[in-house]
């Protein structure tokens, strides 16, 4: 068939027609694609979500009219479609966006106890075992977050990931203020404790099958959201016992004693000692909890006095610093048992008096001493002659090796006590 050229025009506007037709129709797609994504947005986002809805509709339906290229109606249907499909999709963009975290609450600092001489329990106060142990804050979240934290904030859960299960059967946003022990030949074991905080991976899950840690619960401070740091200690007490009583709270937890007997906090300090108990902490039973407050609780730690010999001392022989003791044990070596804080003018005076250097060979020759308990600084030390037996105070925490773990206290010199007659090493 022959193409004359007045055919062409025809064929031009029949193709442009054809253009301007499919350009329609995917506007109109367009458009009712962004309808749908502007519903499913308006419910979060009613601002953007409804003016891109406003928007797609007009534009869609203007469109929808057919009107001629060129002309207002088309510009206007083409522009509205446009504008709301863009907003459609960034509020679709705003839409699939993980959403913040609601404001929620976080663990408090602890409150602390202030150190006291006198164990006695006043009226309207109550006791509780001070233990030998780290104080531990956990939580436990609604979206299933936990936390086991030091009293400075360092997570513990790398160390004791057995804690997590346990922490994990608290109620939804509840937070418990508690003590993180161990126990070694029925005993609490500082030191285990100590080796444990070193641990990660398959070393902590070794260390936990082997001493595994335990959760002594003595506060509440949080039970299903509700905020109970302004409530007196008597009821949240209540509310820590029902936790338990409810079975909700099993091993690795146990809940910590309370007592506002007098006579049964004496009793403790009698009977507890003897499993590493350190002493009682006293607080008021109206009292409320203070985060990161000091003076409304109280702490007293156990101390009785007893004897050891003089092995070394630090500073010189003319002016002792500190001495460290020991303790025969029952094969006659000399056991080092631990060190006294820095000595008052009249006893380093009363000591230098009859301090004299080791002669021939020490029990403590070739032994390397450290400037505190778990340090690995060296201390310069000098052996004396064994002959001097010193009346010391102490308090009962020890190391697994049966050292007294914190700094002892020398009371004075006692010339009247020979060192065979000084207890054996752990014989108490």
């Amino acid at each position: 068939m022959n193409t004359t050229p007045k055919d062409k025009p025809g064929r031009h506007r029949a193709g442009a027609r054809l253009a301007r037709e499919l350009a329609g129709l995917l506007l109109v797609a367009a458009g009712a694609i962004g309808l749908v994504t502007a519903a499913f947005a308006v419910h979060r986002l009613v601002g953007t979500g409804l003016v891109a809805a406003v928007l797609l509709a007009f534009g869609t339906w203007t469109l929808y009219q057919k009107p001629q290229p060129g002309r207002g109606a088309y510009s206007v249907g083409a522009f509205s479609t446009a504008a709301g499909a863009a907003l459609a999709v960034a509020a679709w963009k705003r839409l699939s966006m993980p959403s913040p975290p609601p404001t929620t609450w976080s663990l408090p600092a602890p409150m602390h106890a202030v150190p006291v001489d006198d164990p006695t329990l006043p009226a309207g106060w109550a006791a509780q075992p001070k233990w030998d142990g780290y104080r531990a804050l956990v939580g436990r979240w609604a979206d299933a977050r936990i936390a086991v934290r030091s009293r400075n904030g360092t997570d513990l859960t790398r160390a004791f990931p057995e804690l997590a299960d346990a922490v994990r059967s608290l109620p939804d946003d509840t937070a418990v203020d508690c003590e993180l022990v161990v126990w070694e030949a029925g005993r609490l074991a500082f030191e285990r404790l100590q080796q444990r905080m070193h641990r990660r991976g398959a070393g902590a899950v070794r260390a936990a099958a082997e001493f595994p840690a335990h959760l002594v619960a003595f506060d509440l401070l949080r039970l299903r959201d509700q905020n109970l740091t302004d409530r007196p200690l008597h009821e949240r007490q209540v509310a820590l016992r029902g936790m338990f009583e409810a079975g909700a709270l099993s091993p690795p937890w146990s809940l910590c004693p309370i007592t506002v007997d007098p006579g049964e906090a004496v009793a403790w300090l009698a009977d507890y000692p003897v499993v590493g108990i350190e002493g009682l902490v006293l607080k008021p039973l109206a009292g409320r909890y203070v985060p990161g407050g000091r003076g409304g609780w109280r702490k007293y730690k156990v101390r009785h006095t007893t004897e050891a010999i003089v092995g070394a001392v630090t500073g010189s022989l003319l002016a002792p610093s500190t001495a460290l003791v020991g303790r025969f044990a029952e094969d006659g070596h000399l056991r080092y048992v631990g060190r006294t804080t820095t000595l008052g003018a009249a006893t380093r005076r009363a000591l230098a008096d009859r301090l004299h250097a080791a002669q021939g060979r020490h029990p403590w020759e070739g032994r390397t001493f450290t400037a505190g308990w778990n340090s690995r600084e060296p201390l310069f030390v000098h052996l004396v002659a064994l002959g001097i037996v010193a009346e010391v105070a102490v308090d009962v925490a020890r190391d697994s090796a049966g050292r007294w773990r914190h700094p002892v206290r020398l009371l004075r010199l006692r010339g009247d006590v020979e060192p065979d007659e000084v207890p054996l090493f752990g014989s108490e």
